[in-house]
């Protein structure tokens, strides 16, 4: 990306780039589903028996960015979460870590639940703050892992 992208732009181009490669790897459809500020791919399986719902983050440096919010909702039937890492570059491809909904959002609660324990039970400094950070160690497992898609 390009430096002064707006944090909507990168967002933009995650999406394009995660339809893309669904293209590339056997969708049969992808339909991009804007709900308030965020938009999701529903991704129509190759065999057309199955409707994926996936929601994009997109970063070009640092961690992505969610809310502990995430961690308490429900998990979505054939739900994941496609993390893209732009890498402030143009020329370089994008990693990807595709991670099943359940997975993420178990991940998000475990682990706000433990900060909140080693802080006595509130954020340490903003107590109102639902911001957060999803660290590539928390996902570096899921990189590349396009065969629980099941496109094909």
């Amino acid at each position: 990306m390009t430096i002064g992208a707006s944090n909507q732009m990168i967002g933009q181009a995650g999406l394009y780039f995660v339809a893309g490669e669904m293209c590339r790897r056997g969708a049969r459809n992808v339909v991009f589903k804007k709900d308030g500020r965020r938009t999701t791919l529903i991704i129509g399986t190759g065999d057309g028996d199955r409707l994926l719902d996936v929601q994009v983050k997109t970063k070009t440096a640092g961690d992505w960015q969610s809310s502990v919010k995430e961690g308490g909702e429900p998990s979505r039937a054939n739900g994941f979460w496609i993390l893209v890492d732009l890498m402030k570059t143009v020329e370089t491809i994008p990693n990807y870590y595709i991670v099943p909904d359940a997975a993420m959002r178990k991940i998000i609660r475990e682990d706000y639940e433990a900060y909140l324990a080693r802080h006595g039970g509130e954020r340490a400094r903003n107590p109102s703050s639902k911001h957060f950070a999803i660290k590539l160690k928390f996902i570096a497992q899921y990189k590349d892992r396009w065969e629980q898609l099941d496109l094909l």
